[in-house]
């Protein structure tokens, strides 16, 4: 086994948080959500490979790590790169753990992170404590002989600290290899940073209005599809963006495909699909290839689809079979159509947007008017005047008229000038 010397190891871990920076600036490693900490040896054949393959199967980026990336005597930028980047962390401690120099450097990387999650594998929270008489007291007494004892401290401190951290245990005798991995899946996916859609600047009474929506869902567990029918500038896609933030992370895969109501080649969709649900990366000569390759890889597996601005049903048929998702999969569908899969099947829910209440609109309204929650002095009349006339419907356009006559100063709320400005 190589060690590494006092003076590489010192300038390894105590860095200043300047010099940090600058190496992960300088640092073009790919991005992961996940890193998982563990000695090859002791699981990478068993658990390690388990719960990479599970939450793989998520659509998450998942670094384990490869023995050719651990060469020398440092932190490789790769790893370095990997650690920083991901949001969330497993540690994997086994009997042999820390007899790798490596563990226990990435254990020091790790918890500059807000999120470990220690796994106990055949030890106890206890023997990462009680290092000089536990199992790690002889990869330890090695440790001792080759590098200084800031650093062996530096180790120590940092097992201590994980065995602080509310961890899994899992004993090979007794724990079951498919329940953990399903457990610790379930706990990552809840804490992993994922990529979120914008959703809007200001989503004034979103959240009641997501609720109502998953309530309704809940009550009709049979729902495969879901129909979100409103007007247009009634906030679908706002909707339909925070549907897919919030439930992104309860599924195996998923997809958000915009603005059908503007496609013309559909194939472009199906190569997405293709894309984030199943990794594929097709050339699809026609639809209907790309529909047959779609339905045979998409059996079995729970997705989330949402087809944003839909117009027409038949662009939805050319592009998927919607039958052919597997269990406890939802498609969500956006449309100024409520009966745009003419289907009255148990399976579909239809959901009617209804224009915000007075007193969310207001806010919204003021928040793209002003760039505040409240109207600016003088023009209290003026804003209840507007949303008399308008609603709760298309507030941001509506909004940019308002400021871009308040600040030429010519703001005055006729009938007359109504029409004129939106029209």
């Amino acid at each position: 086994m190589e060690y590494v010397t006092e003076a590489e190891q010192s300038s390894m871990h105590y860095v200043s948080e300047a010099e940090q920076s600058s190496m992960e600036q300088e640092t073009e490693a790919e991005q992961y959500q996940v890193f998982i900490n563990h000695r090859g040896p002791d699981t990478k054949k068993n658990l390690a490979s388990l719960i990479y393959h599970n939450l793989s199967s998520y659509g998450l980026r998942v670094f384990l790590d490869k023995e050719e990336l651990r060469t020398g005597n440092t932190l490789c930028p790769a790893i370095r790169g990997a650690i920083s980047s991901a949001s969330v962390h497993i540690a994997i401690f086994s009997e042999n753990y820390a007899e790798s120099q490596w563990c226990l450097d990435e254990l020091c990387w790790m918890l500059k992170s807000s999120s470990v999650i220690p796994v106990f594998y055949d030890v106890e929270p206890a023997d990462l404590r009680r290092i000089d008489r536990g199992p790690y007291a002889q990869a330890f007494d090695k440790h001792r002989q080759r590098v200084s004892r800031e650093v062996v401290e530096g180790w120590k401190e940092a097992l201590r600290k994980a065995a602080d951290i509310s961890g899994l245990p899992f004993k090979t005798k007794d724990s079951d290899y498919g329940e953990f991995v399903e457990k610790i899946g379930k706990i990552v996916r809840e804490r992993v940073r994922w990529d979120p859609l914008d959703v809007a600047p200001h989503p004034v009474g979103l959240d009641q209005t997501l609720k109502e929506l998953d309530d309704l869902i809940q009550k009709q567990s049979s729902t495969r599809v879901v129909v979100i029918a409103g007007i247009g500038g009634i906030g679908k896609s706002t909707l339909a963006k925070k549907i897919f933030n919030s439930r992104r992370s309860n599924f195996s895969r998923a997809s958000y495909l915009s603005n059908f109501r503007d496609k013309v080649d559909l194939t472009s969709f199906q190569r997405q699909l293709l894309r984030e649900l199943l990794g594929l990366e097709k050339e699809i000569t026609n639809s209907h290839t790309g529909k047959t390759i779609l339905r045979n890889g998409l059996k079995g597996l729970k997705v989330l689809i949402i087809l944003d601005d839909v117009d027409d049903r038949e662009k939805i048929k050319s592009v998927l079979d919607m039958n052919a998702v597997g269990a406890g999969s939802l498609i969500f569908i956006t449309s100024r159509d409520k009966d745009i899969l003419r289907s009255s099947s148990a399976d579909t829910l239809l959901y009617d947007v209804r224009p915000l209440k007075r007193n969310h609109a207001r806010v919204l309204f003021c928040h793209h008017a002003f760039h505040q929650s409240n109207p600016l002095e003088g023009y209290e009349d003026s804003v209840g005047e507007f949303l008399k006339s308008f609603g709760g419907t298309a507030l941001w356009q509506a909004g940019r008229i308002v400021l871009e006559a308040a600040v030429g100063n010519i703001l005055s709320w006729t009938a007359t000038d109504r029409s004129r400005h939106c029209n």
